[in-house]
């Protein structure tokens, strides 16, 4: 059985973690919300250090070796760039290192990475569309990977190698990255047996990282383990027959043929990244990412629109995403963050009547995102806020919520507590003529006595 919870505190980041098969990790951040801790069971702690740039430093060298925001030096890991400041050369660890050279196309992507390592010198070419999206890997000369893409998402990708063609299809939570489902394409048998998918379903994080895959008998067939920023060190498949073997970081995998029917790596990280074995580094759409120092390896390709440092991922991984590579996201923005606050007003007994409403309010026409009743009839209105949501000029101009103040804790275990009286009394005025509002609440110029709620997670 997998079981989980989690404890948020005030500022909704997360402060604990209970699994019921590995126990408890608990967190702490600074007053920015950065995160400086990570300590659980079967895991060594994780303590974390920033300068005054927002850059994750050595915890033995807080002062960093970081110029322009440029990480030099991160515990064994040494790192050059080029005049663009783009990453070209890591080594990592100590004796005979292991070490990437990278180098980059006109359009600042990712061509080609050399691996030197104790196993030899491997290459991996990349190739991209005119929409920047990463269409093909190459490894040598035996084998490559081609990626299917739906607008900005990742749905497919198709292996040629010596084990022969195979393609893995992913389905994904409606308008979001976080992965439901793989689809690991059929083969033939020798005996021309029924060929069958095989369908494997994603249980994830609270940030939309995979953890764990089971089978459609509800089995457990792969778990993972990672550290803070992303870097898997427990993972493996779960196996009722042989299984293919998983290449480490640099291994140059074996041309012997596998059984039939054995599952490909499971390669999705963070939302709308995918892990490059052969560097261990992550794709991210735009850019790419490492996981060992928990940030980008060369500028933001939107400049300072994405944030004043430009090589940073977020403040914390387990509050904030970044599916494209551009900016950071609050992981309660968009629909998921919908999809939270509708959970939490219908635990504390509030009946949501109607969402996305276009009204009047002390003049001002807004729209909110909710409105519901109590277990009087009493009418609410919420507005949600998530991250660094801000109220828009109108919603601020009505006079009638107040983001100091919201309406909801994010302490509890499941969800946080919403109390009735905390928002401020008002009346709003029905501004739209949408049939289906109109059938709840009636036609455009209806009036309510309400309350009006912020929620911020």
């Amino acid at each position: 059985m997998l079981a989980k919870q989690w404890q948020y505190d005030a500022a909704g980041d997360v402060i604990q973690k209970r699994d019921q098969r590995y126990g408890t990790t608990s967190y702490r951040y600074d007053p920015t919300g950065r995160i400086e801790q990570a300590a659980g069971p079967g895991l060594p702690s994780e303590v974390f250090r920033w300068d005054a740039a927002a850059n994750l430093v050595s915890s033995d060298h807080p002062g960093g070796y970081v110029e322009h925001n440029r990480l030099k030096m991160f515990e064994d890991k040494r790192f050059e760039y080029d005049a663009y400041g783009r990453l070209v050369r890591k080594l990592s660890g100590h004796g005979p290192a292991k070490e990437l050279v990278l180098e980059y196309d006109d359009w600042n992507q990712l061509k080609t990475v050399v691996t030197k390592d104790r196993l030899g010198i491997a290459t991996t070419h990349f190739e991209y569309d005119a929409f920047g999206r990463r269409i093909r890997k190459l490894n040598g000369s035996y084998a490559s990977t081609d990626f299917l893409w739906d607008g900005m998402r990742l749905v497919q990708e198709t292996y040629h190698d010596r084990q022969g063609e195979e393609a893995l299809t992913y389905l994904y939570e409606s308008n979001s990255y976080v992965p439901l489902a793989r689809i690991d394409q059929g083969k033939a048998a020798a005996n021309d047996a029924d060929v069958r998918d095989a369908v494997y379903y994603f249980h994830n994080d609270v940030s939309g990282l995979p953890e764990e895959l089971t089978d459609a008998g509800g089995e457990l067939v792969w778990q993972a383990r990672y550290k803070v920023w992303g870097n898997a060190v427990q993972e493996e498949w779960i196996a009722r027959a042989p299984q293919r073997s998983m290449p480490e970081w640099g291994e140059v995998q074996s041309a012997t043929r596998a059984p039939a029917n054995v599952p490909r790596p499971q390669n999705l990280r963070f939302q709308g990244q995918h892990l490059d074995r052969e560097t261990g580094l992550h794709y991210n759409t735009f850019r790419f990412y490492d996981p060992d120092i928990g940030r980008f390896i060369n500028p933001d390709p939107i400049g300072l629109a994405g944030g004043l440092n430009q090589y940073r991922y977020g403040p914390n991984p387990l509050a904030w995403i970044d599916p494209w590579g551009l900016t950071c996201l609050s992981q309660w923005s968009g629909k998921r963050g919908r999809e939270k606050s509708m959970y939490d007003l219908e635990r504390n007994g509030f009946n949501v009547v109607a969402e996305e409403v276009t009204m009047k309010v002390n003049g001002k026409r807004i729209r909110a995102d909710f409105v519901a009743t109590d277990n009087h009839g009493n009418y609410h209105v919420f507005e949600a806020k998530h991250g660094t949501g801000r109220l828009t000029k109108n919603q601020s101009a009505s006079g009638v919520f107040d983001m100091a103040s919201p309406s909801n804790t994010v302490d509890g275990i499941g969800g946080g507590v919403i109390t009735p009286s905390a928002g401020k009394t008002g009346q709003f005025e029905i501004a739209t003529g949408n049939r289906d509002i109109g059938e709840v609440l009636g036609e455009r110029g209806t009036s309510y006595d309400a309350t009006f709620h912020v929620l911020k997670y």
